[in-house]
Formats: structure tokens, sequence, C-alpha cells
């Protein structure tokens, strides 16, 4: 295998291609809800990370184009975006609806960043039908703010925001998921 040019393009790129080659094959035998996730822990995680890097060095991708492919080709009816408002951490995802504000999301920023934060700790809910097939996907995010410097140690620390501690991501449909992905890999692509 050759060298990745660097992970933000070179690994996404390779993720893409094992997307195209893979997905619908994956599908047929029922793992494409397992294979989504593959690819967005190693597809979606470490660009993201190194992406933000790139972006304060002036990369040259556009993410206010990004922004509106997403939330112009994703459904909003179908994704909701909202903020939970009690302290709890919950066992299952209905808990976490029934004590939540569901409001419209419009920063990009922070749309992936909870989904990079649901898959780097592993909070991701499954909805199902009677056959238990997977239909809907949420991801699901504590909620930080930056407080003051610490006194002890002059660091800024992220705290845990009291009055909506947890934030969510929920895909009503696994096909928007994966369309949230493709939409990622074609604005990792290089020009």
């Amino acid at each position: 295998m050759s060298m990745y040019a660097n992970l933000t393009d070179g690994l996404s790129n390779r993720c893409n291609n094992i997307f195209d080659k893979y997905y619908d094959c994956l599908k047929k035998d029922g793992f494409e809800v397992t294979f989504l996730l593959m690819l967005a822990t190693t597809g979606f995680t470490i660009p993201h990370e190194k992406l933000d890097n790139l972006e304060k060095k002036g990369d040259s991708r556009d993410i206010k184009k990004f922004r509106k492919e997403v939330f112009d080709k994703l459904e909003k009816e179908k994704i909701i975006f909202a903020k939970v408002i009690k302290k709890e951490s919950y066992r299952d995802f209905e808990e976490y609806q029934q004590s939540s504000e569901q409001r419209e999301i419009n920063e990009i920023g922070e749309f992936l960043k909870i989904i990079r934060n649901a898959l780097a700790h592993g909070n991701i809910f499954f909805m199902g039908d009677e056959k238990d097939n997977i239909q809907e996907i949420a991801f699901v995010s504590e909620n930080r703010k930056k407080s003051d410097k610490c006194s002890e140690c002059n660091n800024t620390q992220a705290i845990l925001d009291k009055t909506h501690p947890y934030k969510y991501i929920h895909f009503k449909n696994i096909d928007d998921f994966k369309l949230f992905l493709e939409l990622w890999f074609n604005f990792l692509k290089p020009e």
C-alpha cells in the first residue's frame, strides 16, 4: 500500500473508494449501518481533526459551500438537532428525546462536532422497526462550553453546560446519514 498524501485527502479518498466499491454489496447482506459507522469513524473523525488545524492555516476548502450542500440536500424534517435539558446521562435515546428542546441547526461546525464526539466516545443510538432492522441513528455529545482560566493551572477548561448538558443529531433515515458521508467525502476531494 502506498503512503497517504496526508490524512485529510488521502485517507478520506481511500475511504470514499471503499464506500463506492462495497456499499451496495454490504447493504444486500444487511451490513450497511456497520459499514457506514466504520467509514465514519475513520473517514470522518480523523480528517475532521486534521481539517480543524488546516482551517487555521488557511486551507482552500470552502466550508460555507459544504454547509449549504449539507443543509440543502439533507431533509431538515428528517434530521433533528436538539439540546437536552436534564443533567442525567440516559440509557436509551427515548429518554434523551423526552427531555430535550428541538431546534434547527444552522452551524455546520456544531453539526460536525456532535457527530465527531459521538463517534469518538461511542454515544450512538439506534432505533429499529418491528423486525429489528436499524431505521434511525442518533449521535449524542456532551455540550461543553469554555470556562474562565483555571486558577491552579492557568488553562482554559471546557465544562459541561448545566442548562443543556447534552445535544444530539438524530438521522430519522439511514440514507440521510449515508448522504452526509457522501457529501463529506466529496468535500474533502482535492480539486
